[in-house]
């Protein structure tokens, strides 16, 4: 998505009137390039609030913590950080695709667009290329060298996701009507 994209996002975002929960799902997946599935169905003991990390791996920005605070007064009670309102597992990616199309955005965005527009946007900004592959865990096509590099680059992902999450929240902020 193009910053303009991104801003008409927040914007929508910032109207939508479906459930809380869905739209903190989606501030979350923007914020880590994750996978929606992986939002979907990640549960509360896979995050670290004083180590800012999700599954051990993950870095978390600060805005990403927020996120998560915000939605602990929501679902905190239960295994699932978005269960599905039936009581029984977690939510389905489809929904947060639903909850997008519901936006009105442009034909063809979907929450997975943020791993593009986030790659997109780091390389633009020269962080490196690595961490960036880890970030979005990629897997290495260079047999050997996957065999050989097992660096998880952390410190570096924390930058790279810190800086992220600030251009994401100037972005929203520059897009406020």
């Amino acid at each position: 998505m193009t910053r303009a994209q991104v801003q008409r996002f927040y914007q929508a975002l910032r109207g939508y009137r479906g459930y809380p929960e869905t739209a903190l799902c989606l501030r979350l997946i923007a914020l880590t390039a994750c996978r929606p599935g992986e939002a979907a169905d990640a549960e509360w003991e896979e995050f670290d609030f004083e180590d800012a990390v999700w599954d051990h791996i993950s870095q978390l920005s600060t805005q990403a913590i927020a996120v998560l605070k915000d939605l602990q007064h929501i679902t905190g009670g239960g295994r699932y950080l978005f269960p599905y309102k039936s009581g029984k597992g977690f939510t389905t990616p489809n929904r947060l695709t639903y909850a997008m199309r519901d936006m009105n955005l442009e034909r063809g965005t979907t929450p997975h667009c943020w791993r593009t527009t986030f790659s997109t946007w780091a390389n633009e900004n020269g962080f490196r290329p690595d961490a960036i592959e880890r970030q979005l865990a990629h897997v290495e096509s260079n047999k050997v060298r996957a065999t050989y590099n097992k660096a998880l680059l952390l410190d570096q992902r924390r930058s790279l996701l810190q800086a992220w999450a600030n251009y994401l929240s100037a972005t929203e902020h520059d897009g406020t009507e």
